[in-house]
């Protein structure tokens, strides 16, 4: 089984409540890998400008911020 899940370092720790499934395990891999803030950044302001009536008035720069979160979230 293979647990996905972003976490937040607070002290330069990190806690991981482990599930069921891991609970009776002797050893697991834990891989850890940095998050790009500026992505996560970029995209929050993408999904408020979906809301902004004078962005949507521009159908060029809609369709854009559309294709940009279909992309991003995979739809």
């Amino acid at each position: 089984m293979t647990l996905t899940k972003i976490y937040k370092v607070e002290d330069n720790k990190v806690i991981i409540n482990l599930p069921a499934e891991f609970r009776n395990k002797k050893k697991l891999l834990i891989t850890v890998n940095d998050i790009d803030d500026s992505k996560n950044s970029k995209l929050s302001v993408l999904k408020q400008a979906v809301k902004d009536p004078l962005f949507l008035s521009d159908n060029e720069i809609r369709a854009e911020i559309i294709e940009a979160l279909r992309f991003q979230l995979g739809v």
